[in-house]
């Protein structure tokens, strides 16, 4: 079996962190499996195993004729092309169609728009349909049979997982982490709200991808005298190992599909608070209650924090309820019986 996985570049997120999670997981599996990013190899593509070819296309535009004729070349060599997030899929399925590529393809959907915006994009109710399908949560499985028409049998819920690494132990673990990319809708300031009003401080890890949203967030933290108790950190790239050196989490994105985030705290033993959203919220918040809330009320969120801070964190529970419902075993099964579905070969 030959697959080829693909993204746009492997920048800090979570659509990312899946790409590399699972390329790793089937070469483990013994797949043969190439990676393919359309631009450059991104800050976390070093997270790969070594002995995954990637292949960087460096393209200049969607229209670049050399990073067309290389996609080509490389696509036909695979028995299934996996690509990850509807951009890319829509690029490799448009010229697939007009060159004439017969390479099954599985469009892998990470989005955690389909709350709020269920409208099928440009063309993927007409000749860029998924013939196959895979979706982070039930709600984008569920919108592809009967927005898209994708068979049932076509569609994969395959909701996220993280890779645990080692634990290290640091002697004593201080203050509040939030990992988070600044971008519009991760809600950062509502985190830098509740630093005001606790005396801890706070440290925020993630990449910019908003500049304006970057500048709104460190003028807030001037503005409110924050700037010695809170820090901004947009350097780091292996999020797990920066964990263990604070005592909890935070998590207040207004919506995700399922934050990966919540699992890297998991893996980690670390406690957390976050806004309850996504799939992965829902399945964590039965045996954690305590870990969420509902509501952006900031005397709900200090007291919660201040409750988390005060008591011991049952980590063996932790490790087991990872172990259990968000393993790489199970995960990487679902996925191989999906590509047996689609191809021969595999």
């Amino acid at each position: 079996m030959r697959v080829l996985q693909v993204i746009d570049t492997f920048e800090v997120g979570g659509a990312e962190r899946v790409a590399i999670d699972l390329s790793n997981l089937l070469f483990n599996a013994s797949v043969q499996v190439e990676v393919l990013c359309l631009r450059a190899a991104g800050p976390i593509a070093q997270q790969l195993h070594a002995k995954i070819p990637i292949t960087c296309l460096n393209r200049k535009g969607r229209f670049d004729p050399l990073a067309i004729y290389k996609y080509l070349k490389l696509a036909r060599q695979f028995d299934l092309i996996h690509v990850h997030m509807r951009h890319n899929y829509r690029y490799c399925r448009l010229f697939g169609y007009v060159f004439r590529l017969k390479t099954p393809f599985i469009l892998h959907d990470h989005t955690s728009k389909i709350d709020y915006d269920p409208s099928v994009p440009f063309m993927f109710n007409w000749i860029l349909r998924p013939s196959w399908y895979i979706g982070v949560s039930k709600a984008l499985t569920n919108w592809a049979i009967s927005s898209l028409g994708v068979r049932e049998d076509h569609s994969l819920l395959l909701r996220n997982i993280v890779t645990p690494q080692e634990k290290i132990q640091y002697p004593a673990p201080e203050g509040i982490v939030l990992v988070s990319n600044f971008k519009a809708g991760k809600n950062i300031e509502f985190a830098i709200e509740l630093a005001a009003r606790l005396s801890c401080p706070m440290t925020i890890i993630g990449q910019i991808r908003d500049d304006s949203y970057f500048e709104m967030i460190k003028n807030l933290i001037l503005k409110k005298g924050l700037d010695q108790q809170v820090q901004l950190k947009t350097d780091f790239v292996n999020i797990q190992a920066e964990l263990p050196k604070f005592r909890l989490g935070l998590h207040t994105s207004v919506r995700e599909s399922g934050p990966l985030v919540l699992l890297e705290y998991l893996a980690q033993g670390l406690p957390f608070l976050s806004y309850q959203t996504g799939e992965i919220s829902e399945q964590l918040a039965i045996e954690f209650p305590e870990y969420f809330l509902q509501n952006f009320n900031c005397a709900d969120w200090v007291q919660r924090i201040e409750s988390l801070l005060g008591s011991k964190a049952d980590t063996s529970k932790m490790e087991q309820v990872f172990s259990k419902e968000f393993g790489p075993d199970a995960y990487t099964e679902k996925c191989l019986k999906f590509y047996q579905r689609i191809s021969p070969n595999c």
